[in-house]
């Protein structure tokens, strides 16, 4: 018989029902689908292999089932991928910078450029890497080179033509960053251009913790040649945005667009009625 927590769908299958109406109704998982589920939420492009806490969050928006963090614990320590590639928990994290919190989604955004990078059959050897420092939302674009003139480009292209113009936006001293177009461009826009200093790179510490992420994710799923991590970016980014972040407490996808991040096999889980 049926609870007032949980129901039968029309399939036979045992739903609890969500509160909060955030979410849908979970499935209570049966033993039998459980690792099929596991490996959905960690091992997928979309899902990033990333760590117990963060595979939990994901799977506890669709299931349930007795003993769930357990098994999530127990399939991520043991997964072959992230104990040959996590990076060492070891390493001492950039100090938090006490900053005025923006009073809005890309008002505030800290701009980087990686690489040089394994060159890519598309010849892409650089990714320029731009967050919100409100809501943790990051995009990333692959360059062929680091010139002001492709960074400026990127930039405008990638981020002023989809997100609008921020107020304030935050570099390292780089050359491409220095140079008198990325500086002309910053006036003409009326972007205030705030530079974190050689003697303490860590300003951009948000940016520095995303690049760290951004190197896990891609690996679980480059060639070993390292020739198509341009192709996979779009995928590590989808995995990124969808994750909780640990200084909000929230996904930085959740915080840009009020609603989660559905995954393609979500619907796969939802009750027939």
């Amino acid at each position: 018989g049926e609870t007032e927590d949980y129901y039968l769908d029309l399939d036979g299958m045992l739903y609890k029902r969500t509160i909060d109406g955030r979410y849908e109704d979970m499935l209570v998982a049966p033993r039998a689908l459980i690792p099929t589920i596991l490996g959905i939420y960690h091992d997928l492009p979309l899902s990033g292999h990333v760590g117990i806490d963060k595979t939990h969050d994901r799977i506890k928006r669709c299931f349930t089932w007795p003993r769930m963090t357990e098994d999530v614990k127990t399939y991520v320590n043991a997964c072959v991928s992230c104990a040959k590639r996590k990076t060492s928990p070891h390493l001492r994290p950039a100090p938090l910078q006490k900053r005025d919190v923006p009073p809005r989604p890309f008002y505030q955004i800290a701009l980087d450029v990686v690489g040089p990078l394994p060159v890519t059959n598309n010849g892409n050897k650089y990714i320029l890497t731009v967050q919100d420092a409100l809501t943790k939302y990051v995009e990333a674009f692959p360059m062929q080179d680091q010139t002001a003139t492709t960074v400026a480009k990127t930039f405008i292209q990638g981020i002023i033509l989809r997100h609008g113009a921020p107020k304030q936006l935050l570099t390292d001293l780089g050359t491409n960053f220095m140079s008198r177009l990325f500086q002309e461009m910053c006036e003409v826009l009326q972007i205030r251009h705030l530079k974190t200093t050689a003697y303490r790179p860590q300003t951009n510490g948000a940016l520095e913790r995303f690049h760290r992420t951004l190197k896990d994710l891609l690996s679980h799923y480059i060639r070993p040649d390292q020739r198509d991590w341009d192709e996979w970016l779009p995928f590590a980014l989808a995995a990124y945005a969808s994750m909780t972040h640990s200084s909000t407490g929230e996904s930085p996808f959740f915080l840009i667009y009020g609603r989660d991040m559905d995954y393609p096999y979500d619907d796969i889980f939802k009750p027939l009625r």
